[in-house]
């Protein structure tokens, strides 16, 4: 059985991109390949040595949000914001509760 040198540091994965074909790609090399002036061959359009190492997108963070950064009284905000919308549709009596629940949640006590 053939060992894994990926968890070594052996191993680097790198996007590609062919000018010939306009293809872009990505592939797994040995770390002494994954410079900027090695080429290879383009199995896409059998171009040879047009295959060339372009740089990665870096990674801009590493947790996300989808509705912003976590921070102290954010979850109330978000919760007021979520009854906001939801009170739309009520009426009388019931729309004054939730309106007076959203103020405490917003820091505004009526």
């Amino acid at each position: 059985m053939t060992e894994h040198r990926y968890g070594s540091g052996e191993l680097i994965s790198i996007d590609l991109y062919c000018p010939d074909c306009n293809t872009r790609s990505w592939d797994t090399v040995p770390r002494e390949l994954a410079n900027y002036e090695h080429r290879w061959d383009c199995p896409d359009c059998a171009a040879s040595q047009s295959v060339r190492r372009i740089p990665s997108a870096p990674m801009v963070a590493k947790a996300s949000y989808p509705d912003g950064y976590k921070r102290k009284g954010f979850a109330e905000l978000l919760e007021a914001s979520n009854l906001q919308s939801e009170i739309s549709g009520l009426k009388g009596e019931d729309k004054v509760k939730m309106s007076n629940e959203i103020a405490k949640l917003e820091g505004r006590n009526k």
